[in-house]
């Protein structure tokens, strides 16, 4: 073969190559612009279960006179049961609760949580998500102004979700529209905006998931929930980690009281630093099971008994078995004992937490029952197994 076909072919196999990666960045570009346009399903690209549906830039704000889009988790059965209705809880900054494409730094996961949620009993929840503005998140999520970081619009932020966004999704979805099946949360600003929300509109939320709250950006909110109408009755779930800042817990502790001077009931609040946490995705994935679980314990399952039961399922040992150390994540739990194959009790701890580490390094090898008491009332056991290599 001549030394002139051999760069004949080889020019024919560098144009070839370089038509198909011209081709290949060309359909990536018209795919794209299809996903933009809403042409082609976003499931195609992103980790959001089937079942959360996008209203893509379709809700008018005309309270701020700009768009927003909506995500909306629907439960697994809502094709299937047709004539059964669903609790609602809003949550704020929806880019990040169920696609890690859309996320800022990893989503929370809320689809796959409340799918296994669903498939262990739970009867669902529609879940929400109400797209942050970008550049307009500050003001948008902060009913007050910080002299430094701006803020102010969260009030009129609030106003659109109870008299445009509530109103549109009551009438599209299976809904229960009264305040008893309503909720609203968030993290930082977002847990602030639920706050804001919770305290101006008691009639339309009777739950409010606080994540890791921004309470620091505005003593106003401090002062608006001191004039608020009374809490009797509506629950408040607040959370937050040691590792987040200096003033967290103090800040959370500041709202906690203030909400029992106005009225609300020892079961019907819950205010824990969890020794690990942080202000970050994985944190708020991890921690949002037991917000819903405790939120809506009081229409899922209203009776002690049921809730106990209701507990005892959704409570895990890890690692079982154990060698050094197990935890548990549970509601509220007052104590925990472990007790032998002789029903003796070798370990005790009094908690009030609604989480615990127990060293078992010094256990022998064998099946242990550890029975834990829960604040509310109630108890339930679980089996550990102690194995030392």
């Amino acid at each position: 073969m001549s030394l002139t076909k051999i760069r004949r072919i080889s020019i024919c196999l560098y144009m070839r190559n370089l038509m198909c990666i011209i081709l290949l960045l060309l359909v990536c570009k018209i795919q794209a612009q299809e996903v933009q346009n809403n042409k082609l399903p976003l499931d195609s690209f992103s980790t959001a279960l089937p079942n959360v549906k996008i209203l893509n830039d379709s809700i008018w704000i005309p309270q701020l006179n700009r768009y927003r889009c909506i995500r909306v988790y629907l439960p697994n059965d809502y094709e299937k049961a047709i004539t059964k209705r669903y609790p609602v809880m809003y949550m704020m900054d929806g880019q990040n609760l169920f696609d890690k494409q859309t996320s800022f730094a990893g989503e929370w996961g809320i689809d796959e949580t409340m799918s296994k949620l669903e498939k262990k009993g739970e009867p669902g929840c529609i879940v929400v998500g109400i797209d942050h503005g970008g550049a307009k998140r500050i003001d948008e999520l902060s009913p007050f102004v910080n002299t430094k970081y701006g803020g102010g619009e969260g009030k009129t932020f609030a106003l659109f979700i109870v008299k445009t966004l509530k109103p549109f999704i009551d009438s599209v979805f299976r809904t229960y529209p009264d305040r008893l099946h309503t909720a609203i949360g968030g993290s930082s600003l977002g847990a602030n905006l639920s706050m804001y929300a919770a305290a101006a509109y008691p009639d339309i939320f009777s739950k409010a998931a606080l994540i890791s709250p921004a309470f620091w950006f505005s003593d106003s909110l401090y002062e608006f929930v001191k004039l608020a109408a009374e809490f009797d009755e509506s629950r408040f779930y607040f959370i937050a980690g040691y590792n987040e800042s200096n003033t967290m817990a103090s800040e959370i502790k500041s709202m906690d009281s203030l909400i029992v001077v106005r009225g609300c009931k020892p079961d019907l609040h819950i205010a824990r630093i969890i020794h690990d946490g942080e202000h970050k995705e994985w944190f708020w994935q991890r921690e949002f099971a037991n917000a819903y679980l405790w939120l809506f314990m009081d229409i899922n399952y209203p009776g002690l008994e049921t809730s106990v039961k209701r507990m005892q399922k959704h409570t895990t040992i890890t690692p079982n078995p154990a060698s050094t150390f197990f935890e548990i994540r549970c509601f509220p739990m007052k104590s925990l004992q472990v007790l032998n194959d002789q029903g003796i009790t070798i370990i005790e701890q009094a908690l009030n937490d609604v989480y615990v580490k127990v060293d078992v390094s010094k256990l022998e090898n064998g099946i242990y029952t550890v029975v834990i008491n829960l604040s509310a009332g109630g108890s339930f056991t679980k089996k550990l197994e102690v194995e030392h290599h």
